[in-house]
């Protein structure tokens, strides 16, 4: 060898000094593609989840919000931020839904014990009673549980806007 280095380990050289180099621009792309998904999922999530909730309108019949909570309730999410305001807002709206359907029984036992105007037995005011306590109970709750439905479910409408067209 007349004291030049040979070609091949020049080569060799600037490869692996350039793979270096390539290397964490590599891992921060792959890093940013990861972040930008599980940012999309949870934007979808969440604008699915808004959308679902809006469904459950309080002027609807008992049964209409039973049965679009339920669909809230099944939603198959995977994000926890979403997640933790999907169950909060089914633990606020279950409250209340309890607290209508103890009213109705209250009122539905009010009536068919007076219906014949005889005077009410004590076990049916006891039912009665017990019904309307349950339902000052529920309501109690719900009011417990509402702020943190709301917040959260304003937090995510805030953060990732408009809604998704749900099925």
């Amino acid at each position: 060898m007349n004291g030049r280095t040979p070609r091949l380990a020049v080569s060799q050289s600037l490869l692996a000094r350039a793979l270096a180099a390539a290397v964490p621009v590599a891992m921060g792309l792959v890093a940013g593609l990861l972040a930008a998904g599980c940012e999309d999922a949870e934007r979808n999530e969440a604008q699915l989840l808004v959308s679902r909730l809006d469904r459950v309108e309080e002027d609807s019949p008992l049964a209409v919000r039973q049965s679009e909570l339920d669909s809230v309730r099944r939603l198959g999410l995977s994000v926890e931020s979403v997640v933790r305001v999907r169950d909060a807002c089914v633990r606020a709206h279950d409250a209340l839904l309890t607290a209508e359907r103890e009213q109705q029984t209250a009122r539905a036992s009010l009536e068919h014990a007076t219906r014949a105007g005889a005077q009410l037995p004590a076990a049916d005011a006891a039912r009665i009673a017990s019904a309307i306590e349950r339902s000052d109970q529920a309501i109690a709750r719900s009011r417990e549980l509402f702020p943190r439905c709301q917040e959260g479910k304003r937090d995510l409408t805030l953060r990732f806007g408009g809604r998704a067209h749900a099925p």
